[in-house]
Formats: C-alpha cells, structure tokens, sequence
C-alpha cells in the first residue's frame, strides 16, 4: 500500500523564507542584517565603529532608500554565506561590554570571530579570535610545552584538534596549524587509538562528532608513521641504545630496559612533545639529565621540522 502524500507542500525557490526575529533587536536600532532566516536589528554606529567594511557600506548608501529594502523602517542588509548562529556570536561580542573579561571563550564563538573578523575587518575581533586559538595551538615549541589548562583561552573538548583544523584550512589561518594537525597525530598516546580517532572522529564541544578531511586524513595517519620513526630516532634513541648516549651504569641499563618494556613494546605508541617524563624515578640524576638533555634537543629539531612534516610551507613563512 503507498504511503500517504504528507499534507505539507514543500517550499519553492519563489516563496518567502519564514523570517525569525532575533532576541538582538534594538528597538532604536539604525539597520537589521539578516543572515539565513534570522533578522537582527542593531546600530549602524555600532557596526562601523567596528568593521572598516560595514563603515564603507554606510558611507556609500547613507539613506535607507538607497538600500533594497527595509524593515520597520530600517535599512536591511542580507548577509550572505554567514550563519546566523555566527552573525549572533559576533554582534553578542560587539554589545556585551564584559566579553573580554570572560578569560576562556567556546570554541564555536571563537570561530565566529575569526570568520566574520576577517570578512568584514572586525579586526580587534579577528585578532582576539587568533589569539585564542594560538594560546592552544602555538607556533613556538616554548609556548607549546606549557599550553592549556589555566593558561588556555579557549575551552577545550576532545575534538579541538579536528575543529582548529578545519577552521585553519577554511580561513587560512597557518600559524595554528602545524600544532593543530600535530595535536591530532601524536595524542593520546597508542598509534591504534589515534588512527581510531582520525577515522571515526572525535566529540564536538556539542557532543556531536567532529570529523577531519579526507586529505587531512591521510595527512595525519601518515605523520603518526612518521613520527613514531622519528621519536625512536631522536628524542627516544636512548632506550634503543642507552650505552651510546651514555647510560652506563648497571641499575639505570636495568631501568632503561624498564621503560622501554613498559612504555614503547606493548604497543606501538608516540610520547607528545613536552610529556611529562617516561623515565619514573629509575635513572640515577646523572643518566635522567643524559636523557632529558637528547628529549629537549631533539624536540626542538622535530618542532622545526613538524611544518614540513605536513606538507605546509617554512615555520619562516608561517611566522611572517
């Protein structure tokens, strides 16, 4: 038996979109943007005193007859390609006077000032946004050594990595993401578990899963090869071969002999830049400071190395 016609027609091209009035209505406001179904109404002094590009628009209509339409007698200005879920983040930003006092901001209003910030030159809006994201994902080895908890300005869920990355690629944002797309290679520690979560994503700061590029993809599985190769090349070589970098004496081989037992041949597994120390207490202080010393030093050749890794251009170039 065919099932029933549903009762509702669908909407066409020429009907009307059923217009929602956002809870950012100014009743003495000068303008309302819309952005997808969703109408704001605010202050056209508010705007251009922010955004060189909203300052231009009004300097040339300056009359709301010179604009298309109107909405209660103001100027109404579509704004495509924008959400109105990021239209509301970046107009809460330009009217709450407490905004910059909140330390830490969710991720989801941070990339809303970056996109809108660089679209329309918000740029004390797209500025703050990038400082944010590089409080977390740094372009310095120093800064990222000591990265997130209290230090970080934006509130962090398993799946930063992924949405950095993919904010980063949408708006070109390369200073984030060598440690972005390292972020997302090397943690957590078990190469199954990262190569899980590449494929099958991780959870959103929404609880909804955050899923990379295909490109990005193949990208990250393939660094996770090689750094495993370069952490038993470098910052690690010392528990492949412990007399050649000095460790000689009988307890600190036995203990060597531990960690690489117990850290690295259960599974195949990547110790991040800047984890804390593997050794535990087994190592005399004279072979924990031969250890510690070939870590730093070769951290510091893999951080110079990770943008090329990646096929990205120089750290000199990401950094101008």
């Amino acid at each position: 038996m065919d099932a029933a016609p549903s009762s509702k027609r669908p909407r066409t091209d020429d009907e009307p979109l059923s217009l929602t009035r956002s809870n950012i209505w100014y009743s003495d406001g000068s303008v309302v943007l819309q952005a997808e179904s969703t109408q704001f109404r605010v202050h056209a002094s508010i705007l251009s005193a922010g955004s060189t590009v909203f300052k231009d628009m009004f300097q040339v209509a300056q009359a709301p007859s010179n604009f298309d339409s109107q909405v209660e007698g103001c100027p109404l200005v579509q704004l495509y390609d924008d959400t109105a879920h990021d239209v509301e983040h970046v107009l809460g930003a330009l009217y709450d006077r407490n905004f910059y006092k909140h330390y830490k901001k969710p991720f989801m209003v941070v990339s809303a000032m970056l996109r809108l910030g660089q679209k329309y030159e918000f740029d004390e809006l797209r500025d703050d946004a990038m400082m944010r994201l590089e409080s977390f994902f740094p372009p310095t080895l120093a800064a990222f050594k000591i990265r997130g908890g209290f230090l970080s300005k934006i509130v962090e869920y398993p799946g930063l990595p992924y949405d950095a990355i993919n904010l980063a690629r949408q708006t070109g944002l390369l200073s984030i993401l060598p440690a972005a797309l390292y972020s997302a290679s090397a943690f957590p520690s078990a190469v199954i578990d990262i190569h899980r979560n590449i494929l099958s994503g991780l959870a959103g700061a929404d609880g909804k899963l955050v899923h990379l590029s295909p490109g990005d993809k193949a990208t990250c599985i393939l660094a996770t090869s090689t750094l495993l190769a370069k952490q038993w090349a470098g910052p690690y070589s010392w528990v492949d071969a412990p007399g050649e970098a000095g460790i000689s004496h009988h307890h600190c081989l036995s203990g060597v002999e531990t960690i690489r037992r117990t850290k690295f041949l259960r599974e195949p597994s990547l110790i991040g830049i800047g984890a804390k120390s593997v050794t535990g207490g087994v190592l005399c202080p004279t072979c924990e400071a031969l250890a510690q010393g070939i870590i730093t030093t070769e951290e510091f050749k893999l951080w110079d190395e990770l943008a090329e890794l990646f096929g990205l251009v120089s750290w000199a170039e990401i950094r101008k």
